[in-house]
């Protein structure tokens, strides 16, 4: 399988979530609390709203790995 195909199968399996306002105004509110850089901020607050039993967050940023666990996420530092 080439890579297009590979990324095809695998979106999916991906829970997409969609960049929209309220996510938006959650990863600034995440950022202020947590000190998260932009991106790492969209990525925190992803995270959160798929947060479920069965969800693990995985990053090697310290910062957004700490905010994940004060949101009740379980997660998987990749620099560990």
């Amino acid at each position: 399988m080439d890579s297009l195909g590979a990324l095809d199968e695998l979106w999916t399996r991906l829970d997409v979530i969609a960049v929209d306002e309220p996510l938006v105004r959650r990863a600034a509110e995440l950022a202020r609390a947590h000190g998260l850089r932009g991106y790492d901020a969209v990525h925190c607050a992803s995270g959160v709203e798929v947060n479920g039993p069965d969800t693990v967050a995985v990053a090697g940023d310290r910062a957004l790995l700490d905010a994940w666990r004060v949101s009740g996420l379980d997660v998987i530092d990749t620099l560990a």
